[in-house]
């Protein structure tokens, strides 16, 4: 008859087991804005803004149908651009 200690056969097959798989959450998809919409948001013309996108200036966007195609922008790169335009003030009286 063969001695087995069972605690150590028990930890041995437990360290056999293949890792639980963590399951990540799919990702959100992200959110796009219209020219009208972020024009609204800015309190801007749409005429502003497509002067901006012809001077390189404003938020970044994108063109899913390539040239002539829709003009829209990701909601993250518009945040990103109101907070780097955002101008701190010292807030002294």
């Amino acid at each position: 008859m063969k001695n087995v200690d069972y605690r150590l056969a028990g930890r041995q097959a437990q360290a056999k087991q293949p890792p639980a798989r963590s399951v990540t959450p799919a990702a959100e998809p992200p959110v796009y804005l219209t020219t009208h919409e972020l024009a609204a948001r800015l309190r801007r013309s749409t005429v502003t803004l497509i002067k901006w996108r012809s001077r390189r200036r404003g938020p970044r966007f994108i063109r899913p149908g390539g040239e002539g195609g829709p003009v829209l922008y990701r909601l993250s790169d518009v945040e990103a651009w109101e907070r780097a335009a955002t101008i701190e003030t010292s807030g002294g009286n």
